[in-house]
């Protein structure tokens, strides 16, 4: 497996554009319970990270391309090819976190309206790098479970990532209604992307043409001798995320933040799993 650049930058990616997501989602629900000092406080370093994590995904392209100027030849052909709308939309998305960054420490606010629009140029972005590898003839690639696959990490890195930050400082802040309410809506949506990796994975699993090569190793034997990382993937993200319902269950947890870290780190190494066999499968 030679892909590491675009492993790096999609995972990256994707959980910066998750984590975007769950900020706005937390700084709509708890705008009104809230105070504008602790919610900025709270939201402040996941908020950093997620700016992080996007320049560590564009630091990953740019090795990909081996020179930024291939970047500006690539992307003159948006109405027919799919990489350059990719990096229209990730390049969208770096520059929106990067003005959110800018204005919430500047105003000691996160700007919901922009928060919510880079979200969702985000969101698109997912969309447009699931649809490059979707039209392509390597059968490890071109399906749903694509889809399900680069959605799926994006909803559970980034609600992890942003619970585990978050849930720590509200409760520092005697806010511990608003700490549980952080850690179950993460859980929703880590287990929304894990539905979305297991039912697109197992279908995709059993739709597979057998005939087919990936080059030329057979898919079925290549498959097969994938099979050990995929179950330990999936078995780590379903221990993650059961991290994140027991904490979202309301269970009396004395080092709840430690626990979210640990989930943080369960999940991030399923999703690495996880990309590494689907690059494999196109290598």
């Amino acid at each position: 497996m030679h892909e590491w650049a675009l492993l790096f930058f999609t995972l990256m990616m994707q959980a910066a554009i998750g984590g975007m997501c769950m900020l706005w989602l937390f700084q709509f629900k708890l705008a009104k319970t809230v105070s504008q000092d602790v919610l900025f406080a709270t939201m402040k370093k996941p908020l950093m990270t997620v700016a992080i994590l996007s320049l560590v995904g564009m630091a990953a392209s740019t090795i990909h391309l081996g020179t930024p100027t291939h970047a500006f030849y690539t992307i003159s052909n948006l109405g027919t090819s799919w990489l350059s709308r990719e990096i229209l939309f990730t390049g969208m998305f770096i520059f929106g976190t990067l003005i959110t960054l800018y204005l919430s420490l500047k105003n000691k606010q996160v700007p919901g309206g922009l928060a919510l629009a880079t979200a969702l140029i985000g969101l698109a972005d997912v969309f447009v790098m699931s649809s490059l590898y979707t039209h392509t003839f390597v059968n490890g690639w071109n399906s749903l479970n694509t889809y399900g696959a680069f959605y799926g990490t994006t909803l559970i890195l980034g609600s992890v990532l942003v619970a585990s930050f978050m849930t720590g400082s509200l409760k520092t802040s005697n806010r511990s209604e608003a700490s549980q309410e952080v850690t179950r809506y993460s859980f929703y949506a880590a287990l929304i992307g894990l539905v979305l990796e297991l039912v697109l994975g197992v279908i995709y699993g059993f739709s597979i043409p057998a005939p087919e090569a990936i080059q030329a190793t057979p898919a079925v034997t290549l498959l097969e001798y994938l099979q050990p990382a995929v179950l330990i993937r999936y078995l780590l993200a379903i221990v993650g995320v059961g991290f994140m319902g027991f904490l979202a269950a309301g269970k009396s947890v004395k080092n709840t933040t430690q626990v979210a870290y640990l989930a943080l780190a369960i999940v991030f190494v399923a999703e690495f799993i996880g990309r590494y066999v689907f690059y494999t499968l196109g290598a």
